[in-house]
């Protein structure tokens, strides 16, 4: 019987303070940088009980109205001009963390002469790197033809890398709000189309509201780090919300709000939309 190792790559894009997988931990889990800051730091964080190794490089994705990135092979260029690899340093490219260590990844904006004014965005992608060991041969058993196989994954995290010059924030609307049936636990969802007007991205959380009829608002839902990335125009965005015990929901009405999402201690409101209960 022959074993044989494969190798899965695990991708990961999430949202929070921080982003995890595996051992690794990367904060901040987004980088902009501007004409006036010009240098960002990421922390990576070992959790694990191990040494590990990380290898540093660049990825493209397009996000389509669904929300789903698809990655763009280098060999396709129709996204080049939009690509920040040409205006960035970072350093160093490979990271190896003991248990519990950290270490930051510096990233600089090279501003060009002639740089055309707009937002350029590639991923930073962190892989943790398979050390290389041996592979044991074993005695073949012949009367089962069978083959081995040994599933080691590799784990991996990417954040965005932004890069703006004389952009402007965006605008955002919504509209195409519809609610689906709630269940008897008082669950259910709100659908919505996010719009981003501008040559910015827009980043932030979506909150779901109960308006009772006498203007009380109560906050049943919330979604963190909602994105519409240049160049989509607009993306599909649902919301899970619980109605509290003891509501006739159908009495009153739900408003779907889009914030900022800073620490600041106040965000502020981008866009927002009402929708009548269903009777």
């Amino acid at each position: 019987m022959k074993t044989i190792s494969l190798l899965l790559l695990a991708l990961t894009i999430t949202a929070g303070t921080a982003l995890a997988q595996g051992s690794l931990m990367v904060n901040p889990k987004r980088i902009i940088l501007t004409d006036r800051q010009r240098i960002g730091d990421i922390t990576l964080f070992n959790s694990g009980s191990d040494t590990s190794s990380f290898v540093i490089s660049l990825v493209h994705y397009e996000m389509e109205e669904s929300g789903k990135f698809d990655e763009i092979p280098d060999s396709v260029h129709t996204y080049a001009s939009t690509y920040c690899d040409s205006l960035i340093r970072y350093f160093p490219a490979e990271v190896t963390l003991p248990p519990h260590e950290s270490q930051a990844v510096h990233v600089r904006f090279m501003k060009p002469m002639g740089m055309a004014p707009g937002e350029y965005r590639s991923h930073m992608y962190f892989r943790a790197l398979e050390r290389a060991a041996p592979i044991e041969e074993k005695a073949r058993d012949t009367s089962q033809h069978t083959i081995s196989l040994v599933l080691r994954p590799i784990f991996g995290i990417s954040i965005p890398i932004i890069v703006r010059s004389g952009t402007s924030p965006a605008t955002v609307t919504m509209d195409s709000a519809s609610i689906s049936a709630v269940d008897t636990a008082g669950r259910g969802t709100i659908t919505a189309l996010v719009h981003r007007n501008g040559n910015e991205s827009c980043y932030g959380s979506l909150l779901v509201f109960y308006q009772a009829p006498d203007g009380t608002s109560t906050q049943i839902g919330i979604v963190k780090g909602i994105a519409v990335y240049v160049p989509l125009a607009a993306r599909r965005v649902s919301v899970a919300f619980t109605i509290p015990k003891g509501t006739d929901y159908t009495k009153g009405s739900f408003k779907l709000e889009y914030q900022t999402l800073t620490d600041q201690p106040h965000e502020q409101i981008m866009a927002e939309t009402e929708i009548a209960a269903a009777k």
